[in-house]
């Protein structure tokens, strides 16, 4: 099929000079360079008859990638609803189609919550490699999106000059030794299953008003790195160690600090300086 032509129409509302601007603006930095780079040959050869016949391996060669990236870039495009494909079987050519930007999947949390349901709900043996990847990718970035998104909703709601004053809880003080520690497994945790520790810690402060200790961190990110779970099963496997851990931890807090802690707003300055600092060898975003 690789070396058959196929058609790419355009279904897009006219007033778009080559690409539309949302998608360089917003989508871009989660399809990634080479499903941009496929994007922008598609919307090259469509001309004004809507049709074209770039083969995958000419695109592949055009843009000097593999075949197997063209595929997954073309199905993560899928996956944005940013183009439609349909296969009319072994002897026929696919058929393609650039939706508008207003069909596109919206980037908001209720669409990416499904997004990344549905994403999660794909079964392992129906990917290659490259769409593992690809899976596991958007798994993080959707997510730190989602963070992202709820802190700054959180941080417009909270009166700035009370966030500034309220004071990091005692609860996290960090030893020197932890923040050593912290300085390797962090980016262990995230070289190897692409999972960001300040991502994780993030949601679970959002899902249960408390930030999980730091040590406790550091044993699950220390033992995940020993257990070597699925890439795609380490965000499961650090919640339910913190189920085991939390209870541990808070019955050491009397009600009063307990209370105190749940209020507080934000990351604490301690915790984001040390994250920065320890996930800066692979440009995390803190």
């Amino acid at each position: 099929m690789n070396d058959k032509p196929f058609e790419v129409r355009d279904l897009r509302v006219k007033g778009w000079f080559r690409v539309d601007n949302k998608f360089l603006d917003e989508y871009s930095k989660y399809v990634k360079v080479y499903a941009a780079g496929v994007y922008f040959v598609l919307c090259r050869h469509a001309n004004k008859e809507q049709k074209t016949w770039p083969s995958i391996r000419t695109i592949a060669e055009e843009l000097s990638i593999s075949v197997p990236m063209v595929d997954g870039a073309i199905w993560v495009l899928e996956l944005f609803n940013i183009i439609k494909k349909r296969r009319l079987g072994k002897k026929l050519c696919n058929r393609y189609w650039l939706i508008d930007k207003n069909q596109w999947l919206p980037l908001t949390i209720e669409s990416v919550d499904k997004f990344l349901s549905d994403l999660n709900s794909i079964k392992l043996s129906d990917l290659n490699n490259v769409k593992l990847t690809i899976k596991q990718r958007l798994n993080h970035d959707l997510t730190t999106f989602k963070s992202l998104y709820s802190n700054k909703t959180n941080s417009n709601k909270t009166n700035k000059k009370g966030t500034e004053q309220g004071a990091s809880p005692a609860y996290f003080k960090i030893t020197d030794e932890e923040k050593k520690e912290l300085a390797l497994v962090a980016p262990s945790i995230l070289k190897k299953f692409n999972v960001n520790i300040f991502i994780f810690i993030s949601s679970i402060k959002k899902h249960t008003g408390y930030f999980p200790p730091i040590d406790k961190i550091i044993k699950i990110a220390k033992n995940a790195l020993k257990a070597n779970p699925e890439p795609e099963n380490v965000w499961a496997y650090f919640i339910k160690a913190l189920k085991v851990e939390m209870p541990k931890s808070f019955a050491q807090l009397r009600i009063t600090e307990r209370e105190e802690y749940k209020k507080h707003n934000g990351i604490p300055e301690s915790m984001k300086d040390i994250l920065r600092s320890a996930l800066a060898p692979e440009k995390a975003e803190v």
